[in-house]
């Protein structure tokens, strides 16, 4: 893994739970022993030791940790050892950083507790021995390099080199395999496991190749014909071979089954306790002792050995022989070398077959007629356990002898270490001596370690703190040193040491170098340059000195930058001010604080007519008459610093031939880098002439101001960007605002947004071509209302003939505009009224004619609406037009009955507003009702009452008139025979003209009249 804390969330949970879990129960005499195979430069490696660093710390103590970081790659073992790598570190936090590394230029350098930690070393994971008694492995991505064979291999190491509850972590795309005995699960999603206890931990061996079993005899055959699939016969034939054939099974050195054919169940069968492929835990019992003895024997003599016993499982009892014999992955293997593999056979006898080997007394068997079986079958257990016993005697011998032979060796062994032991016990003495020594030395050197670092910091701040650029060459100008500030000169890094400066490209003109170098290492005098040309304009000072050795040796030289752009800033900026001083026309006066004139420049002669050589040591006083001394004299304390500082005054001064001269002073102190006045400043500047223009100006901007005020007319004076400047009292009157809510603002502000687009338009082609306009616009006063107003704008140039700001002319024309509309409003209203009536009275005239029985009844009924339609008009005009109440309209339509007929209406209601229109059609209603009931109804006896009730509902939103007449005690009513011209004016006005409903009850105690219409929200038609 070249990256560290790849997999931030392994890394994650490897901390919460792994880690926490290996500490557990470890104090400051344990060690936590860590192996990382495959560490390619270290990333890893340097990562779980952080991360170990960082849980020991939240710990507050924890056993010290031994992390082994292996890999099969030279060149990667030696750049992990180093610790050293190029910026920036992605996965780090800054947090990280800070704290366990060192930065180096572009390279970060791991601090040195964490690089203890870890021991770098070659090594193989496959091939070489593994460590031992190891808490934690993190393998990350070898696994998936390796095939299935590699891969169980590599993780029975694991298994083998970790101690009871190790954890082992893989990588993303690795898993256990088919090793899940071995390991329990910490953590399925990151790979995290944890070593079983009750799992053995043996020493894998290199796996052996595959074997091809005895049964694939005939698919090798077919396949060495040419590759063509094996057909029905072949299989017919292996599957009759399974049925027949003996039953088998291979095993490896440690007797676990690798392989299974035909029917093993008659001679295996899973015993109680943990699942194994062993052989003995598979084997019944009684074949486990002669199966082990054949084994050996086979294995022993690399040679095919046989057993006899009887098999029982359960009451049956099988006679059965054993054949052992070892067998190799590849044929020429027989010759070269042992294998370790062999195969078992079972080989079933029938109870009647007999051999010489199994059954040594045979013969005298035969002679013992009438033996039961059970007896034959008693001495053929009995032959085979005195055989077993023989061997097992035979290889007991065989070991005594060993034994014998292995001890002597051992004691010959002891005698040679004990002779080593006196050899060390005596280098172990002389090693302490120069251990000892070794040490005095090692105080010595550690106490010049300190001395040399402590001064190499001092060094290194006092460059840092300094900011120069210092830059090392030897003679042959090859780079030897140089401090950071010189990266703003020359484009040097870290990897330049050694190279040539020529090689290096400067990022400031400096083409003398060479010769410099040259000029320095021969005259041994340091050579000076002012460099111009730098970043963003610097100026540098060099200096080129011999570098001298402590033996002081020239040993090259040395070059330091010094940025003076700042001093050649201040010197530029001090001549350019001596050189503004000598031109100005004002008199610029320097003197000491008691006012001694020290430096007396050309406009100070021009103004007074004193040569400098005069007025230098002299007194100001002899430039003032005596009237105005005491003011120049606090002019002097202010300079001095006695007093604080004013505005420029207005004097009279005197000029050499006695003339006065109108002036204008200013005088200030100087100052020196404490603070401390040690000096004064006195700049004077004649303004006879234009104080005179002055005057002149200030009268005319009077009267003109005076006239502006007092006038009728708005006046504002704008930017050319249309920012309002000035305005007169008339101007915030109109607008309804105060000045300083007027001043600064855009004239857009106050124009009516209808108009602002037109308003613009013209202000900008005014400001191009220079042509005054005239416009009338709305403005906004800020309750909202609009005035009208006639604005003339046109421009104010400036002396160049250029266009300065702009006047603009705002007149009031809001009544005038008022009254235009409302003339014109009149008129149009009256022309509508005038058809509208006109087409009402048509209307009443022909209906009235044609209901009329003769003359003199069409005159009656049709003066008598024309009076009502009047009266209707009368109750309007006293309103202008505006609408009319309710209850007066009732009143003016019911008067001439109620007088009449005596009867009073009564009338009561909420408070209604009728437009125009409304009141025409309810009022024509209104005398329709009136006329009918002094016909028929009750305003035709004296007894009759009329009441008119009304009120104002809201439906569906709006706003209803529901208005009910209702007349009792007067003639009885029938019902008519047909809708007269009366009941159609009601209903026809009401719906047409108003879009209301009218019903009509005729009931015998008297007539009911309901209407209903909408209220218009505007009460004026």
């Amino acid at each position: 893994m070249t990256e560290f804390f790849r997999d931030p969330d392994a890394f994650d949970v490897l901390q919460e739970q792994a880690i926490p879990m290996l500490l557990e129960d470890r104090t400051a005499a344990d060690t936590l022993r860590v192996w990382i195979p495959a560490c390619a430069t270290g990333e890893e490696a340097y990562s779980i030791a952080i991360a170990l660093s960082e849980a020991i710390a939240h710990r507050r103590g924890g056993p010290k940790v031994q992390i082994f970081a292996t890999d099969i790659d030279d060149r990667a073992i030696n750049s992990a050892r180093a610790g050293r790598f190029r910026g920036p570190l992605p996965g780090v936090s800054p947090e990280r950083l800070e704290r366990w590394f060192v930065q180096d230029g572009d390279y970060y350098v791991v601090v040195k507790p964490i690089r203890e930690m870890i021991v770098f070393s070659p090594h193989s994971a496959i091939k070489d021995p593994p460590f031992s008694r190891v808490d934690l492995i993190s393998c990350r991505n070898l696994l998936i390099y390796l095939n299935s064979e590699l891969q169980e291999q590599v993780l029975r190491t694991f298994h083998y080199a970790l101690r009871s509850g190790g954890v082992l972590m893989l990588g993303p795309s690795e898993s256990l395999g088919r090793s899940t005995t071995m390991f329990s699960v910490l953590d399925k999603k990151h790979r995290l496991y944890v070593r079983r206890s009750e799992s053995r931990g043996a020493l894998p061996m290199a796996a052996p190749r595959r074997l091809t079993p005895v049964d694939t005899g005939a698919r090798a055959f077919t396949q060495a014909r040419g590759g063509v699939a094996e057909d029905m016969i072949d299989r017919n034939a292996r599957r009759a071979l399974e049925r027949h054939g003996p039953a088998y099974v291979v095993i490896d050195s440690n007797h676990d089954i690798l392989r299974f054919f035909g029917d093993t169940g008659r001679y295996l069968g899973p015993s109680t306790g943990t699942a194994s492929l062993n052989l003995f835990a598979l084997l019944h019992k009684g074949l486990r002792a002669p199966a082990r003895s054949a084994l050996q024997q086979a294995l022993a003599r690399q040679a095919v050995v046989q057993e006899g016993q009887i098999s029982g499982r359960g009451n049956e009892r099988i006679p059965v022989r054993l054949i052992a014999e070892p067998i190799f992955e590849q044929e020429e293997s027989r010759d070269e070398r042992r294998t370790n593999l062999c195969v078992l056979i079972f080989k079933e006898l029938s109870p009647a077959t007999k051999t010489p080997e199994s059954v040594p007394s045979a013969e005298g068997a035969r002679a013992a007629k009438g033996d039961t079986r059970r007896a034959q079958e008693l001495e053929l257990e009995l032959a085979t356990t005195r055989e077993q016993l023989h061997t097992a005697i035979d290889e007991l011998e065989t070991a005594n002898e060993e034994m014998k032979s292995a001890n002597e060796e051992y004691q010959s062994v002891n005698e040679e270490l004990q002779s080593s032991n006196e050899e060390l016990e005596t280098s172990k003495e002389e090693m302490q001596s120069i251990n000892e020594e070794l040490q005095t030395v090692n105080v010595e050197l550690n106490s010049k370690n300190e001395a040399l670092g402590r001064l190499n910091s001092d060094l290194h701040n006092l460059l840092e703190s300094t900011q120069i650029a210092t830059l090392f060459l030897d003679s042959s100008l090859h780079v030897s040193g140089f401090t950071p500030a010189i990266s703003d000169l020359f484009h040097l890094r870290e990897g330049d040491h050694g190279r040539p400066i020529t090689e290096i490209t400067a990022r400031i003109p400096y083409p003398q170098l060479k010769a410099d170098v040259k000029q320095v290492l021969r005259t041994l005098a340091m050579v000076e340059r002012v460099l111009p040309g730098g970043v963003d304009g610097a100026v540098y000072l060099l200096r080129m000195r011999p570098y001298r050795t402590t033996d002081n040796v020239i040993d090259g030289v040395v070059l330091t930058f010094i940025d003076i752009t700042e001093r050649q800033q201040h010197e530029y900026e001090r001549g350019r001010l001596a050189a503004i001083v000598d031109s100005s026309w004002d008199a610029i006066i320097g003197h000491s604080r008691d006012g001694t004139i020290t430096t007396w420049n050309a406009g100070a002669e021009r103004m007074f007519g004193h040569a400098a050589t005069r007025a230098i040591g002299h007194s100001l006083l002899m430039l003032v008459p005596p009237d105005g001394q005491d003011e120049l004299k606090s002019l002097l304390a202010i300079s001095a610093g006695e007093q604080p500082m004013t505005e420029e005054r207005l004097m009279n001064w005197l000029r050499q031939d006695g003339a006065p001269l109108a002036v204008s002073v200013r005088t200030s102190p100087v100052l020196d880098q404490s603070g401390a006045v040690i000096a004064g400043s006195t700049i004077v500047r004649d303004i006879t002439e234009p104080k005179r223009t002055a005057f002149r100006l200030q009268e005319t901007e009077r009267r003109l101001a005076d006239v502006v005020a007092q006038t009728t007319i708005g006046v504002a004076q704008v930017t050319l960007d249309g920012n309002v400047e000035t305005v007169n009292p008339r101007f915030c009157e109109i607008l309804a605002r105060s000045n300083d809510a007027v001043l600064g603002r855009h004239f857009r502000d106050f124009t009516d947004a209808q108009d602002v687009d037109e308003s613009e338009r013209l202000f900008a082609k005014l400001v191009a071509d220079g042509a005054p306009f005239q416009v009338e616009q709305r403005y906004v006063r800020p309750d909202g209302t609009r005035v009208w107003a006639n604005t003339h704008v046109s421009l104010i140039h400036g002396e160049d003939g250029l266009p300065r700001r702009a006047v603009a002319m705002v007149l009031d024309i809001t009544q005038r505009k008022l009254a235009t509309e409302h003339r014109e409003l009149l008129l149009r209203e009256l022309n509508h009224r005038v058809k509208n009536t006109l087409a009402t009275v048509q209307a009443i005239t022909t209906q009235t004619l044609a209901n009329a029985d003769d003359l003199g009844g069409f005159k009656s009924d049709f003066f008598a609406r024309l009076q009502a339609l009047a009266r209707s008009h009368d109750l309007l005009a006293k309103e202008s037009w505006q609408g009319a109440d309710l209850s007066a309209l009732l009143l003016e339509e019911l008067a001439p009955y109620a007088t009449s007929s005596g009867v009073a209406p009564d009338i009561d209601g909420d408070a209604v507003r009728l437009s125009a229109r409304e009141a025409l059609a309810l009022g024509m209603a209104l005398h329709e009702l009136a006329t009918n009931a002094a016909k028929y109804g009750a305003f035709s006896d004296a007894n009759g009452k009329v009441r008119v009730r009304w009120q104002v509902l809201t439906r569906d939103g709006a706003r209803w008139l529901e208005l009910r007449w209702e007349e009792r005690d007067g003639p009885a009513v029938t019902t008519p025979s047909r809708r007269g011209f009366g009941t159609r004016l009601v209903n026809d006005g009401i719906r047409h003209e108003l879009g209301g409903n009218v019903s009509l009850d005729f009931a015998p105690a008297g007539l009911t009249c309901m209407i209903e219409f909408p209220l218009k929200d505007d009460s004026v038609s």
